[in-house]
């Protein structure tokens, strides 16, 4: 009988890792300045192959592999999903869209400044309200007992 033709896991998960390394070099290689071309098709196609972030799961998807290989817990190519993960998330992207992206970062932490300040006033404000409705409630107190101490003295007189 003839041997079968079939192969190993080892060559399959080595077949793997070079599929997805080839999808990541290509979309790492995807540049913004192509967009110097003159033909408006050409172009176009480019942009939008330039808005194709790259992450685990493009990367994946690129090589026509399962992304559980690269994100999974058990992934046998840890140092290739490591070296995607730190890609920073705006390459490829349009530096117009970049632009946007960090006025919005820049205005959502001067959000976040804002929020913090209120809950901090906010706080305050609670554990005044906190103090005097104690200082209420001691008054109370204090005042009923002194009605007893009259009621008291009112009956035995």
């Amino acid at each position: 009988m003839p041997v079968s033709a079939k192969p190993t896991r080892k060559q399959k998960r080595e077949q793997e890792g070079r599929l997805l390394e080839a999808a990541f070099q290509r979309l790492l290689s995807q540049s913004p300045a192509d967009n110097m071309l003159q033909d408006d098709e050409l172009r176009e196609m480019l942009e939008e192959n330039l808005r194709v972030p790259v992450t685990q799961i493009t990367v994946a998807q690129e090589a026509g592999l399962s992304r559980k290989l690269l994100t999974g817990d058990d992934s046998p190519f840890k140092e290739l999903a490591a070296r995607i993960k730190g890609v920073k998330s705006t390459h490829a992207v349009l530096p117009s869209t970049t632009a946007k992206m960090d006025k919005l970062q820049q205005e959502l932490d001067e959000a976040r400044g804002i929020i913090r300040v209120i809950r901090s006033k906010m706080a305050e404000a609670i554990l005044k309200t906190d103090r005097a409705e104690a200082a209420v409630r001691q008054e109370k107190a204090q005042v009923e007992r002194l009605r007893r101490q009259l009621a008291g003295r009112g009956r035995t007189a």
